[in-house]
């Protein structure tokens, strides 16, 4: 049972991740004409910005997940209460906190967005968007992760899939260079505010909770204690929310707005990779809560056989995203800017993958309640990266702004990963053998056939592209099925494919 609903919420996790890289694909261009690369670069600013606001639930999102996991499988339904009312409150003060900052920055300082002081109303407008949009998030943040701590990922995702669609739609048909900022935060806000009211009604109604956050059981004790739990993810989320936005405003305070789209493209590229890793990874620390008490040479084998299964997804996207990836850009947007972003998708996707090696570690730790290391760590390595990028900005243009990212990824990717491995009781060669180990012939396949043919086809058009991407594909499909899985895994495919097959007659 456990199993089938892992895989239904990891596939509807995947699914979101799709449809809004499929939606990126599509709209990043029309994004990009619209709102030119000025306001581009603000869109990209104030998304960081947001992203920084959030730092200041402290770490409750895992928190809450883990708890209500807990105390939801211990059938404790007025603990679970507890902590969603506790810590629904507690977002909702701290939602308010943020609207007043934005308010505050909206009416006395809005010509910081404004490029020659220029459309001043606009900007100001831009930030009360911004504001509203926090109000209803940090709340709605409470909601969203006790839906998680009910496993119920495909319920939240398939609201997600509507909103995501109908916004996208919209700003299809009605953006304009006139209005294209104001939109787009605009669209933004009102998706999230009719989810997160959504995911509220939901918690009111469904039957393991059936009630609404009230007084009566706000706990200022269990909110505490949340935090506590909470502080060492924070810590961890703060530098992690410093990590994948400084750079942007780096790049805007350093040099020119107007350049940070020459890192923005490859960085989302990669960032929609890395939020695929996180989806196919998320419904885990549910399930480690659940299972903490599980003996430790089972969850050493099923946390090796998942790890090698996520691996064998998102390894051989790095070594495309690396090889097609300037290709890509430069067939998608303009060969300016698949020029400029060449370095930096290098650097970005080395990063990315020094990091992905051991993909489920945070969850399983945060799990265990021993994921103090990343507070320790987590500071150092991004004060680390941003030294790096702000010299190899000054030294080098917008081309170092990855610098500093790999830097960091090749210094504290290893300290993890041998933490882990000592926390787990894991020796780091038994688990690179066990899950890397029958990966690197099916990827050494992949990179040699992805090589071979790009000298055989020149790409000009996404049908050469996707034409390379499909057959390199098949190869590597091939190779990692007879090379990679053992007789079980192969008899279990072989045994529901029959099933579908004759399903299907």
């Amino acid at each position: 049972m456990q199993v089938k609903r892992l895989a239904i919420n990891t596939s509807s996790n995947v699914s979101v991740t799709i449809l809004r890289i499929a939606f990126a694909f599509i709209m990043t261009p029309i994004l990009v004409e619209n709102l030119l690369y000025h306001d581009y670069g603000i869109w990209e600013v104030c998304v960081s910005v947001i992203g920084y606001m959030g730092l200041l639930d402290l770490g409750l999102r895992p928190a809450i997940t883990r708890h209500v996991a807990m105390y939801n499988s211990g059938k404790k339904q007025q603990e679970v209460l507890r902590v969603y009312s506790s810590s629904f409150f507690f977002m909702l003060l701290l939602g308010c906190l943020s609207l007043i900052i934005f308010l505050v920055w909206a009416f006395f300082y809005p010509e910081s967005l404004s490029e020659n002081n220029e459309n001043i109303e606009r900007y100001k407008w831009l930030l009360t968007i911004i504001g509203c949009q926090l109000l209803i998030k940090f709340p709605g943040i409470a909601a969203e992760s006790t839906l998680d701590g009910f496993h119920k990922y495909y319920l939240k995702n398939n609201i997600t899939i509507i909103n995501t669609i109908i916004g996208n739609i919209i700003i299809f048909f009605y953006i304009t260079p006139e209005n294209a900022l104001l939109l787009v935060a605009g669209v933004s806000t009102a998706g999230i505010t009719i989810k997160y009211l959504i995911f509220i009604g939901l918690l009111g109604k469904y039957n393991e909770l059936g009630e609404l956050p009230n007084k009566q059981s706000f706990s200022l004790p269990t909110l505490k204690y949340l935090i506590r739990f909470g502080s060492k993810s924070f810590v961890q989320g703060v530098a992690w929310r410093i990590e994948q936005s400084i750079t942007p405003i780096l790049i805007a305070t350093i040099l020119n707005p107007a350049l940070v789209i020459f890192y923005a493209i490859p960085a989302n590229l990669v960032g929609y990779l890395k939020t695929l890793t996180a989806n196919l990874t998320q419904a885990l620390l549910p399930y480690f809560s659940e299972n903490i008490q599980q003996e430790l040479d089972k969850k050493q084998g099923i946390y090796q056989a998942l790890t090698k299964y996520v691996l064998a997804i998102t390894l051989p996207i790095h070594i495309g995203l690396f090889l097609l990836g300037e290709a890509f850009i430069a067939i998608w947007l303009n060969s300016d800017i698949s020029s400029n972003a060449r370095v930096l998708l290098y650097f970005l996707v080395s990063a990315s993958l020094l990091h992905s090696l051991d993909p489920l570690a945070s969850k399983f730790l945060t799990a265990e309640n021993k994921h103090l290391i990343y507070a320790k760590l987590a500071p150092l390595g991004v004060t680390f990266n941003v030294v790096i990028t702000s010299i190899t900005l000054n030294f080098w243009g917008v081309e170092g702004a990855s610098v500093g990212v790999f830097m960091q990824a090749l210094v504290f990717a290893p300290i993890y990963f041998s933490y882990r491995s000592k926390a787990h009781n894991l020796a780091n060669i038994t688990f690179l053998k066990n899950v890397v180990g029958p990966l690197i012939l099916p990827m050494l396949s992949l990179t040699a056939t992805l090589i071979t043919m790009k000298h055989l086809v020149i790409l000009d058009t996404f049908l050469d592209l996707l034409s390379v991407t499909l057959i390199s594909t098949c190869v590597y499909a091939v190779t990692f099925f007879v090379l990679a899985l053992n007789s079980d895994e192969k008899n279990y495919i072989v045994s529901r494919l029959k099933k579908r097959l004759q399903k299907d007659k």
